[in-house]
């Protein structure tokens, strides 16, 4: 099996492409901290703590 992968060329491409990316992460980790049998408080916690060490990353 061959697989092909056409990234985009123009910067224009590769920054939708970063934010569709950014976007399925996101979206992993909130159903990740959702499927936890944990409080709603504790679920909003952790997910504050995902997003300050996210932030923090970005400088």
């Amino acid at each position: 099996m061959t697989i092909r992968v056409h990234l985009p060329q123009t910067t224009e491409g590769k920054a939708e492409l970063a934010k569709a990316t950014a976007a399925v992460h996101a979206g992993i980790i909130i159903n990740k901290i959702n499927e936890l049998e944990i409080t709603k408080e504790k679920k909003q916690a952790l997910l504050d703590a995902v997003s300050d060490r996210i932030a923090k990353r970005k400088g």
